[in-house]
Order: C-alpha cells, then structure tokens, then sequence
C-alpha cells in the first residue's frame, strides 16, 4: 500500500538538560499537544528504524541471568575532577541487539556479567552544572574488562554565530551505530544551552558506515526574561560526523554561509500569539528536535538554516500567550534542500483563505481499500493545518450508502474496505473550529468521483481542491471596495488521473452563508478571478463548484474566510 507523506510532532513540555533521553515509552503521536511548544520531538517516517539506548532509563535490565555463559564488565565512572561520578547514567547494547539496558552505576564503579560479543556503551557524567557525553561505538568483550568512562577526556563544544544580538537556545545530540542486522542502536538527547555539554569518543573510529553522529544547534535573540520570545531571526546549525563520535566541536558560523528564510505570521485576532520552528533533520535519524519561539501578533521573523539539511517546519496561532492559551491553527512544512545561501525565500504562514487542499497520496486507492487524511484548513500557502476542533465529519458513500464515517476533518481512519469494482463514491468532511477561531470558522467540502479497484500500489483519487488568495494584511482582513475581486485556483491531487476542469462557479456571503450572491469568473494567469459587489458584513464567506470532463466535481465551503476593515 503506497505510504503517506506524514510527520508525527510529539511533545517536550518541560526545559530540562539533557531531558531528550528521559521517556523509555514514546508519547502519544500527534498532532495532539494543545499548549505551547517549547522543546518538541518530530518523528520523520521511514528513516532508519532499530533500538533506542537509553542512558537514563530506570537500571535493573542488564542483572538478569543469563543463559549463556558470561564475563564481567566493570564500568568505571570518573567526572571531570577525577572523582568517581555516582550521578552517572549509562547503557551498555549489544550489536546483536539482544542486551540493551542501563546500569546501575552504584557509586561510579560497578561489575555487570554479560555474554561475550560486540557492544556499544553510552554513558552521561555529570560534574556540576555540565554534562559529559562519552560514547564507545565498538567494545568487543571477550574476557573480563574494565571501561574507564572518564569525562575528562571530553571537551566542549564550541559554536559561535558571527551575530552579536543572539545566544544559544538549544542544542541537540544524535548518535546511530549500524547493528548486525542492518539496523540501528541509536539515541538523540537535547539541552536547552550549548554551554555546559561536553562529549567524547572512546575508542577508535570506525568505518563511515558503521556509525553516524550530528550535532544541531540553535539560537536566539534573549527577550527582556531570557525566554527567546519575540527574537526577529533564530539560526539553526546542522553538523555531521561519520565513523565516530563528537570529541568536542568548534565551529564559527557566518550568517551568509546558511539560508535565509523569512516566514511572514499571519493572525486573525487581536491579542493572539505566534510561534513558529524549524526543525534541520539529522542525517538517517528517525527522531529530531527543535523548539519554538512565540511573539505577539503578526510578525515577520528571518530563520537562517543549515544548507543542504531536510528542513521541518511547524507553526502555532494561540488565542494568548503562556500555557492557559486556546490553540487556534497550527500549520506544518517542509523547505527543499535545494535551497541556497545568498538568497532569501519568503513564506507566508496561515494567511487566508484556509481552505481544504488534497496533497499528493493524501486520498489514496490501494485495491479495495481508500485512505484519506487532508487537511480541511490549510493555509494560501499549502502548508497542513489542524487545530482544537468543536466538531468534525468525514463521510465515504460508495452508490449512495454510507459505508465509513470518522468523526476527525480529513480523516477516513485506518483504512476503509468496499466492494471490489467500479461505482460512484462521495466524500464529504466538514469542521466546526474552536470560538477563538475567527477565520475559516466552519468548512464544507464534498467531492463525487467514480472509482474503481485499484493497484496494490495504490492510486490517488481524483479531488480536486479550491485556493483562495485575497490580498489580505497580517490579520487576514482586506480594506472594504464596492467590489470584491478574488483570486482563486483549482487544481487536482498530484497524481490522480482527471479531466478536463471546466469552468467554476462561486459565491461570496457578508452573513456566514445565510444568503449568498453569485460571482462572475474570469480567467487570469494560470487561474481564475471571481468578481462580485461586495456584500454588507464584517467577514466574507466563500463557495465554490467545480467539475471536469470525467464527472469528477467538488463544492468548497469556507465561512468567514477573511475578514474586512
């Protein structure tokens, strides 16, 4: 079955040093947080999969007996004064992938009896206020040994922004060593300053391919409490290592070596905050870390990121600042790798009209069974939204009889299974947003296609979506005319096999769709121009129809789309 393109956000709620590493169980996938990020984890489906080593998980795995017979291995803990290092927290995992626990490191020396074989051993020492992380990717145990885990033999990492205004804000550690079966042992961990990390590697290097280590960074403008909120420009750094680990890390990086991104905030409310990330994935990582910087208002913020680097990027409005806010919209994206240093590329986020828009493999096909999960608000410029819903729908009839219904915009859940052959389908999803809400308050969108049984490798159903691009400000609001002139477009799931689109039809509201009036359309460009006196009210509301030569047609609902002034 062909795979969706789809992120998972899970979610740090708390700063704490070095707490990437503290949850054995995964959170909950997303998108399900409803407060205010400021570290969060994202999940990238597909990159290498394998086992987590998790220095601070709860010891007691590697007393065990076991079968086979066994040596000892003691681990020696030394801080950064020599002393033992009781505060220590290490794992020791086998290539194998049959051992993999953490220790109980005692008062900084302790003796575990594990089977002979190949291993990698991650430990955190403590001295202070600093963390030094060591990392033996190859231990190859063969008779009693002793590893001396000596944070003095780790050094600092030493970044620099060539920017006086900002400061470090957070800085994330990966590390992937190829397993005997193809897979990965790995672990990623995050601070919330780059000051106080140290790392190390134990042992010789190995090949390239054997493992993978990168460290992020990111800074900042400090606000008036140190707390990065309101910064202008954020920089996010992506370093890479291959056949070993971090021994330290110095490196000086001049803006213009990084790309410019300016990312324009859009809002629809007055007292309503903005907080926007970019997340610079790891090399074959599967999980990355960033965080989020919030503001007041609409804003324009400039974020330089590593070229080269697979860029996420997630955005939030919030109806107030601080963790007792309503989340209103947030949206998601990703920026190419292709982009260059020397230019600087604009976006805009949640600007109007949020709208339904079926990506490629978004409404997929596979045999007998459809999978849906689009968005029903995304925003002008495609970017996937979501957001705290009142109540949603999405519907599949297949010749008139309802055979699946969700109760999530976009959503046919897991999978829906019908008849083998060819019939008429109709896919409807609708949402009621949350009062805080104030554009695209309720959307409707129902689509009729024919559909037969498809591929095992699927096919994208023939849906087409309708985007609106009114000249809008920062608050989603146009200066009232006589005459309204919105631009639009229709175009199909990438992908999907449709006819000719003939001309569409559309409607605008001055009362959230109580009584509408019809527009003229012209062609403009590659688009269309829907013109009509402008209605008396405060928002405007839109509905449009369009259908092909194919029989594949669509009406698109938007209340309050945008608002007037």
């Amino acid at each position: 079955m062909r795979s969706r393109k789809r992120l998972i956000v899970l979610l740090a709620l708390a700063l704490l040093p070095l707490s990437g590493t503290t949850a054995t169980a995964e959170p909950p996938p997303g998108p399900a947080y409803a407060e205010p990020r400021q570290a969060f984890r994202t999940e990238v489906p597909g990159r290498l999969a394998g086992q987590r080593i998790d220095p601070t998980a709860s010891p007691g795995a590697l007393t065990k007996r076991f079968k086979e017979a066994t040596v000892p291995l003691t681990l020696r803990h030394l801080d950064r004064a020599g002393a033992l290092a009781p505060g220590a927290r290490t794992t020791v995992a086998s290539l194998d992938r049959t051992v993999n626990g953490a220790v109980d490191v005692g008062t900084g020396e302790t003796t575990v009896d594990l089977p002979p074989g190949k291993y990698v051993v991650v430990s955190f020492v403590p001295t202070g206020t600093t963390t030094s992380v060591l990392v033996q990717p190859l231990l190859d145990l063969t008779a009693a040994s002793t590893v001396v885990l000596d944070a003095r033999e780790a050094k600092p990492f030493k970044v620099r922004v060539e920017d006086g205004t900002v400061a470090s804000s957070m800085v994330a550690l990966y590390f992937s060593r190829r397993a005997d079966d193809g897979s990965a042992l790995w672990f990623d961990t995050w601070a919330d300053t780059l000051t106080p990390l140290y790392a190390a590697q134990l042992g010789p290097a190995l090949p390239a391919g054997e493992v993978i280590s990168s460290v992020m960074t990111q800074w900042a403008v400090p606000g008036s409490t140190g707390d990065f909120a309101e910064t202008p420009v954020t920089y996010t750094t992506m370093d890479t290592v291959r056949g070993a680990f971090f021994t330290g890390f110095d490196r000086v990086v001049q803006p213009k070596s990084l790309v410019p991104f300016k990312s324009r905030l859009f809002t629809t409310g007055p007292g309503h905050t903005t907080d926007k990330a970019v997340t610079v994935t790891a090399p074959e990582m599967r999980f990355h870390w960033s965080r989020g910087y919030s503001g007041t208002g609409a804003r324009t913020v400039t974020e330089y990121v590593e070229p080269g680097t697979e860029v996420l990027e997630e955005f939030q409005e919030r109806d107030g600042a601080g963790m007792g806010s309503t989340l209103v919209t947030a949206q998601s994206g990703r920026i190419s790798r292709t982009a260059q240093p020397g230019r600087t590329y604009t976006t805009a986020w949640n600007k109007a009209v949020l709208a339904p828009s079926v990506k490629e493999d978004l409404a997929v096909r596979s045999g007998d069974v459809f999978e849906a999960d689009f968005g029903l608000y995304d925003d002008a410029a495609g970017h996937s939204g979501w957001g705290m819903d009142v109540k949603a729908a999405t519907r599949l009839y297949r010749d008139g009889v309802l055979v699946a219904e969700n109760a999530t915009a976009g959503k046919l859940g897991r999978g829906v299974e019908v008849k083998t052959g060819k019939a008429s389908y109709r896919l409807e999803s609708e949402v009621v947003r949350h009062a805080a809400a104030r554009r695209s308050t309720q959307v409707k969108a129902v689509w009729t296609f024919a559909s037969d049984t498809a591929s095992a490798e699927g096919e994208n159903l023939p849906l087409w979506s309708v985007g609106f691009q009114p000249a809008v400000d920062l608050t989603n609001d146009v200066r009232r005319t006589a005459v309204t002139r919105l631009p639009f477009t229709v175009t199909p799931q990438p992908g999907a096999a449709v006819g000719t689109l003939g001309k569409p039809s559309v409607e605008i509201s001055g009362d959230q769709g109580r009584t509408w009036r019809s527009a003229t359309v012209v062609t403009q460009g590659n688009g269309y121009v829907a013109i009509a006196a402008t209605p008396p009210g405060a928002t405007i509301s839109v509905r449009a129809k369009a259908s092909d030569s194919a029989g594949n047609a669509t009406e698109q609902t938007v209340l309050d789309a945008y608002g007037l002034r």
